[in-house]
């Protein structure tokens, strides 16, 4: 079965929550992705999100929750290039760093808007990279029919 492509718009915790819950990942890369000493830019950084999939103590490797199947991260975006370059590195498809947040949507079925920290304020400010990942869909819908 194919997968589908989803480009991921922000690296907070939501971000990396329901990434890891349909991207294949590391899971020791997910509960210390940056350098011990560094400080955390996100609690995501700091075992946070790991603590929610892999609850138990002795085996750190061990996923308790339900995987999804089916999709896999191949695109990521954040204001900050360096949490989004982090984030990548967790993901076994190793998902392009894009340089704004409208190439998010290049070659994708699914964008997903992670937000933790607000209401989705700027959600209308990010639907041209949405909006264009629906155009692609509807592109290869039509050519699938001919």
């Amino acid at each position: 079965m194919k997968k589908i492509r989803v480009g991921l718009i922000r690296c907070d915790s939501h971000g990396a929550y329901f990434g890891a819950m349909m991207g294949r990942h590391d899971p020791l890369k997910l509960r210390d992705p940056i350098e011990r000493g560094t400080p955390p830019k996100k609690t995501w950084q700091a075992g946070g999100v790991h603590f929610y999939f892999y609850t138990s103590y002795w085996q750190p490797t061990l996923m308790t929750v339900p995987f999804v199947e089916g999709f896999e991260i191949t695109r990521i975006w954040d204001h900050d290039a360096d949490l989004a370059s982090s984030l990548s590195a967790v993901f076994d498809s190793q998902p392009k760093v894009c340089d704004t947040v409208d190439a998010v949507s290049d070659d994708v079925d699914l964008v997903f808007i992670a937000d933790c920290n607000g209401i989705g304020q700027d959600h209308l400010d990010l639907t041209d990279a949405v909006a264009k990942a629906l155009e692609f869909m509807h592109e290869a819908t039509v050519a699938a029919k001919e």
